[in-house]
């Protein structure tokens, strides 16, 4: 996990390599010099001083005309290109691509509304108050726009001796508890095993939904051009409705010690479902171990989401719609009460994401 860097090694690093792939350059373009010197004097039998004075020249010309062609290259690329777009534009405003949308409208539609959800799951994780440290910044995060939530970075940073990284190398989910101030508490306890959840059904519902993306664009792709399904298949699915989820991002917290003003160690903890699942027991233990906790319960991980599920045998207790015969369905735990912590795996229950929107659409409202 430890990652050193030195940023001066770095750039002193770059710049040896593009000396020595400069001087490769130099010798090769030396010895071409004096494979054609040795051809000119050959073929047409001139002395060997006026063939190694023609030799630059020929090979500047050559050089010239390779760019030449390579600038040609970049031109006619870009007019293909250009033809492409003028193609896609006319099959997009004809009758058959409007008939296409509407026969795909009804699983369009539940993508998106996918889409919307793993948006709204996104936000919840991102905004973590505990991950974040900061109520601002979480309140902050949970008021930004959709589009915006891509460009945030989710790092914090520790800047500590080097006993302190040596250690929190070895005992990284102690060290991270102690040096970004978590604190071992129930309330904490409690907003982690629910992040668990919330960040364990994101990753699941995203793979979901590019699987149910992917189907629908093959399907539907059969029925466009040639031309649109080998180089306009992005401007296809958004021209066909289908709205784009990019990658989820993991908090990620930073322990560096600087050796010298530039020169420093540093490695990373980054909040994957499993490192959360760490970090939860490790609380969990802690409480138990000191005797602050009052009401003493399951432990979220994913053996217990496993173990719900399967008790309620992959069905939504509420609508009753089941996973084993739908595999666009995704499932998640919920708690009977949000306000404490389960005392017992019976106040746990499995329920369907759409449930799940559609209670978060009651609450709105």
């Amino acid at each position: 996990m430890q990652n050193t860097k030195e940023v001066t090694m770095n750039s002193i690093t770059g710049a040896y390599w593009i000396k020595k792939l400069y001087r490769i350059v130099l010798i090769a373009v030396f010895l071409l010099n004096i494979f054609l010197c040795a051809l000119l004097a050959m073929l047409f039998t001139i002395p060997p001083v006026i063939a190694l004075a023609l030799t630059p020249i020929i090979t500047v010309a050559a050089t010239l005309t390779s760019v030449k062609i390579f600038c040609y290259s970049a031109v006619l690329l870009e007019k293909v290109r250009q033809f492409i777009v003028f193609l896609a534009k006319k099959y997009f405003t004809k009758p058959e691509f409007d008939g296409l949308k509407e026969q795909y409208r009804q699983e369009i539609d539940e993508c998106n509304e996918l889409c919307d959800y793993v948006t709204h799951l996104k936000r919840k994780c991102y905004s973590n108050p505990v991950l974040l440290g900061s109520r601002d910044k979480s309140e902050s995060i949970a008021n930004l726009q959709d589009s915006l939530l891509d460009d945030l970075t989710l790092e914090n940073r520790h800047h500590c001796t080097e006993t302190v990284y040596r250690a929190a190398n070895q005992r990284r989910i102690q060290h991270l508890c102690s040096c970004f101030k978590i604190g071992i508490n129930e309330k904490n306890l409690k907003n982690l095993e629910e992040l668990y959840n919330d960040l364990s059904v994101l990753i699941e519902a995203r793979y979901v939904w590019n699987k149910k993306a992917l189907d629908i664009l093959n399907e539907a792709k059969k029925n466009a051009p040639y031309i649109i399904r080998e180089f306009g298949i992005v401007e296809f699915a958004q021209k066909i409705g289908l709205n784009i989820i990019s990658a989820v991002k993991f908090h990620k917290f930073v322990f560096v010690h600087y050796m010298t003003e530039k020169k420093y160690w540093n490695f990373e903890v980054e909040m994957t479902p499993e490192t959360l699942e760490e970090l939860i027991d490790y609380i969990a233990h802690e409480l138990e171990r000191s005797g602050k906790v009052s009401q003493p319960g399951p432990i979220m991980s994913l053996d217990l989401m496993n173990s719900v599920k399967e008790r309620d045998n992959n069905t939504c207790q509420r609508c009753g719609a089941c996973a084993n015969n739908d595999n666009y369905l995704v499932l998640e735990l919920e708690w009977a009460d949000t306000s404490t912590r389960a005392e017992s795996i019976d106040q746990i229950q499995t329920v369907c994401w759409r449930c799940k929107r559609a209670n978060l659409k009651e609450h709105k409202v």
